[in-house]
């Protein structure tokens, strides 16, 4: 019984820290679709992002993982995607400590 409760409260946090399918990035962002990859790094860097893992990018206030999709050089698509993309656990949404 304590099992299946806990499966359901990690299932649910899950869902609940999951960004919705049709979430879109923050309007900030939307500026760098189009710009040069290696150039706008800066800039988005200036917005509080920080870059975890290729093209992934990590913002710790906000507790949101973006990936920016690369082709030919330039930025073609901003995703939100689930902070494990971006290396983030469970646990440390829920502790707080997102700034890793």
């Amino acid at each position: 019984m304590l099992r299946s409760l806990r499966t359901c409260f990690l299932l649910a946090a899950s869902a609940l820290m999951a960004p919705a399918a049709s979430a879109h990035p923050p309007a900030e962002l939307q500026s760098y679709v189009g710009a040069r990859a290696g150039q706008a790094e800066l800039g988005i860097a200036r917005l509080g992002y920080v870059n975890k893992i290729r093209n992934y990018w990590w913002h710790p206030r906000d507790a949101i993982c973006v990936k920016f999709t690369v082709s030919q050089g330039r930025y073609r698509a901003i995703d939100i995607v689930k902070p494990s993309a971006c290396g983030i656990a469970l646990k440390a949404l829920r502790s707080g400590d997102t700034s890793r």
